[in-house]
């Protein structure tokens, strides 16, 4: 069944924009535009307050986007787009919150000099004293995330903080005299969305351990594929968590000494009635490679699922599957339980043979699906996969829906090729865990 996540993502992003831009548009109606950039001064002041309007949205929308809510990943085009637009979002606050005091200075200058560098200095009005703060811890936790390289554990730590400059903003918004203190609706707004941010991101970030809901499940078979690759099977303690096939969850195994943080992985099983999950593992770091170590018996917490990387997106009756590596995983969920009538061709790129895993199951399901297909290409032998192989299986390049997942390298190269090839962006769909 196809579900038009085009219209629900349009309407999810302008909703968004609608709250970040709201501030300005009350900030507008306050005072004739014409008045408000009736002279260099007033102009510059102006601007210093459009920044800090947006650069408080901004940061308030960027720390509800990083709160990882089921709810909103349909409507914003899934988790993964959420997070990035979380950090671009905060990008954007960042560089608003900057201009703020810099157009604030410039409106000194015509008194003098010293009357700059006084404004920009330390000072012990609370008024200025919490903007001056929110900017600092700001800027320092960025320079931590972009530029110091931590442990995960580390750097996720990093960002249970963030949510203090949002704090020290709104003490700002309350207690500097300007057009927010002044407007009742103005300030009202203000404070509710940064309200909404601080509470959603301490949810998850602060007290997420205790109060973001997660099933328990309990391992019950530990399968080693390959010399790098893991089976993990498990059952629910209580509850089963339902997915759809394509989908993925976070895994946590809290009586692991150094694995209570959670990491993304796909189903790479079906729905089963008895709340069963299969995950197939590929050891990529520390995390991930400690995982084969794992007995039957471990506790694990599954909080999930998320994506919209689901036959279900699909615009047409043909599908091509890429999938690169470890990138089967879904795919495997997947093809396990294709039972339309959609053609589809699924196209399993490794190094080499010594890297499949659950080929199988794959010819299994080949041989009782007259509409599915399996071809296995192997880089060492045939090199890398491009859009040459794709047409091999699949001509009809704009007639079909395209889901790659896999390396990032293989990800954008294959996604640039079919644009330029004609494929319409809204064919291309892709899974990918670049995720905090």
């Amino acid at each position: 069944m196809k579900e038009n996540i085009a219209l629900k993502t349009f309407v999810g992003w302008a909703v968004m924009l609608v709250l970040i831009f709201i501030p300005v548009i009350i900030w507008l109606v306050i005072a004739p535009i014409s008045f408000r950039f009736s002279s260099v001064l007033l102009g510059l002041r102006s601007l210093s307050q459009i920044m800090a309007l947006l650069g408080m949205s901004l940061m308030s929308v960027s720390l509800i986007l990083s709160a990882r809510l089921k709810l909103l990943g349909p409507w914003l085009g899934g988790l993964n787009k959420m997070y990035t637009v979380h950090h671009i979002v905060g990008g954007f606050a960042f560089i608003a919150l900057l201009f703020h005091p810099a157009f604030s200075a410039l409106t000194l200058i015509s008194f003098s000099a010293v009357e700059v560098i006084k404004f920009l200095l330390p000072t012990t009005d609370p008024a200025i004293l919490t903007g001056q703060l929110s900017l600092f811890i700001l800027t320092a936790l960025l320079f931590v995330t972009l530029y110091v390289k931590l442990p995960y554990e580390w750097w996720r730590r990093t960002h249970t903080f963030l949510g203090i400059p949002l704090l020290f903003a709104g003490a700002h918004v309350i207690l500097i005299n300007s057009d927010v203190s002044n407007s009742l609706v103005l300030k009202v707004y203000l404070l509710a969305l940064a309200f909404v941010g601080v509470i959603l991101y301490t949810y998850r970030t602060v007290f997420g351990r205790w109060l973001v809901r997660k099933s328990k499940y309990t391992i019950t078979e530990v399968n080693q594929l390959s010399d790098r690759v893991v089976d993990l099977i498990m059952e629910p303690a209580k509850d089963a968590l339902m997915f759809t096939p394509g989908q993925y969850a976070f895994l946590s195994f809290p009586k692991v000494t150094g694995h209570f943080e959670t990491h993304p992985f796909s189903f790479s099983g079906v729905p089963q009635k008895n709340g069963e999950l299969r995950f197939t593992i590929k050891s990529l770091g520390n995390f991930t490679g400690s995982l084969t170590s794992f007995e039957v018996g471990t506790e694990v917490l599954v909080e999930g699922p998320f994506g919209v990387f689901t036959s279900a997106i699909r615009k047409t009756d043909k599908q091509v599957w890429i999938g690169g590596g470890v990138g089967i995983t879904p795919f495997l969920s997947m093809a396990s339980d294709l039972n339309d009538c959609s053609s589809t061709d699924l196209i399993y790129a490794c190094k080499n043979a010594t890297e499949v895993v659950r080929e199988e199951e794959l010819r299994q399901i080949e041989k009782t699906n007259k509409n599915f297909r399996l071809h296995m290409h192997f880089s060492d032998d045939s090199g890398y996969l491009n859009i040459e192989v794709v047409k091999q299986y699949n001509a009809d390049l704009q007639n079909t829906d395209f889901f790659v997942c896999g390396p990032p390298p293989l990800m954008h190269s294959i996604t640039a090729q079919l644009i330029e090839a004609g494929v319409k962006k809204s064919h291309i769909h892709s899974e990918e865990f670049s995720l905090p």
